[in-house]
């Protein structure tokens, strides 16, 4: 199904705060994060972040998760996190840029792909079941 449509679209790292607020209890907000660790290495990394219940400011949910953003310009810096928190239990590091936002977009079921899958696998059953009541032709 990723083939035909994805699972997820990019939405500019600006519009976290957004993303935050309109997300559900208990859901998944899943961002890129680029930085560079000690080695001098630049990493980029997709992580997902826990949210709590929904309702609350966009700040205060990803507060409560242990993550604090700093917005600069078109940009979104990871300014704070909480020790032992569920944002960097979930790999965030601080310092790094949020690149893209990923969103989960609005796709069919994956389980329609088992109608042709269904309709095949009775194609070769009644064609099999046929061979097997003709008579055999001798030779």
């Amino acid at each position: 199904m990723d083939r035909i449509t994805p699972k997820f679209k990019d939405v500019p790292a600006a519009q976290l705060f957004e993303v935050a607020k309109t997300t559900d209890d208990n859901e998944r907000v899943m961002v890129v994060i680029k930085g560079s660790i000690i080695e001098g290495d630049e990493v980029v990394k997709t992580v997902a972040l826990q949210l709590g219940a929904a309702g609350a400011e966009a700040r205060k949910r990803l507060t409560d998760a242990g993550l604090t953003g700093l917005p600069l310009g078109g940009q979104v810096q990871i300014a704070q996190l909480k020790f032992g928190s569920r944002a960097q239990k979930s790999g965030f590091e601080q310092g790094w840029d949020i690149q893209p936002v990923k969103v989960p977009t609005d796709r069919p079921t994956a389980h329609w792909f088992y109608l042709p899958a269904l309709r095949l696998t009775g194609l070769v059953w009644f064609s099999q079941g046929r061979r097997l009541r003709a008579p055999l032709a001798r030779a």
